[in-house]
């Protein structure tokens, strides 16, 4: 009888163990929640993260078009304020667009309003562009060829300028010919970037700096 009751004994003493054992497993799986979740808030933290990366790579102010850094140029000018002359401005029939500026914006998307080049040779890119002030003179818009040298004030070109003209930069070294007040008949090796004129049927010009001042060489249409 006294085997018996040891052996109760015993065999009660383990189950109670093996309760205690059961018990412990949902300690764990209360720890393994816990992870869970923190693994979750860090998830959340990790793709915030790639939000503000999304944010930081959009376009800044130094992204802006050419166009708006020629009109922020112009507009710090005193005086009438002047831009560049849009394709809304300077109304070109359908078949002349189609031809003239639709080709030429397969090579450069700011033709025929807006060059670069460094037209005065100090070594800084330059621009040149056709501008308006939006006036209105015998029923023509007013427009002008603006040089906007890196340095230095603006130039404004008063003449021969119309809202159908195109711009074209003739490269430094490149040889013109046409004609002055002095030369029917002149050719000149330019050593700067040139602007050239193109006023379709009214002919054109070059811009080009002779070392100390704009010239022009005119030629034919």
């Amino acid at each position: 009888m006294r085997v018996l009751i040891i052996f109760s004994a015993c065999f009660l003493l383990s189950c109670g163990q093996n309760t205690g054992d059961k018990k412990q497993p949902s300690k764990d799986s209360l720890s393994t929640n816990s992870d869970t979740t923190k693994t979750k808030t860090d998830t959340g933290t990790t793709n915030k993260s790639k939000t503000t990366v999304i944010n930081d790579s959009m376009p800044s102010a130094t992204g802006a078009s050419e166009e708006e850094i020629v009109n922020k140029l112009l507009l710090a000018r005193p005086g009438r304020k002047w831009h560049v002359l849009t394709d809304k401005q300077a109304k070109w029939e359908k078949h002349d667009f189609e031809y003239f500026l639709t080709a030429g914006r397969k090579k450069d998307p700011n033709y025929p309003f807006i060059i670069k080049g460094d037209f005065n040779g100090d070594n800084k890119m330059d621009y040149a562009a056709i501008v308006t002030n939006d006036e209105v003179s015998y029923e023509n818009l007013v427009t002008r060829i603006a040089i906007l040298p890196a340095d230095g004030n603006i130039v404004f070109i008063d003449e021969f300028s119309f809202s159908h003209s195109l711009l074209t930069l003739t490269p430094k070294s490149s040889i013109i010919g046409g004609h002055d007040e002095k030369d029917d008949n002149k050719k000149i090796k330019v050593k700067n970037d040139t602007i050239e004129v193109n006023n379709q049927d009214a002919g054109g010009y070059y811009i080009y700096w002779n070392g100390t001042a704009f010239k022009f060489l005119y030629s034919e249409g």
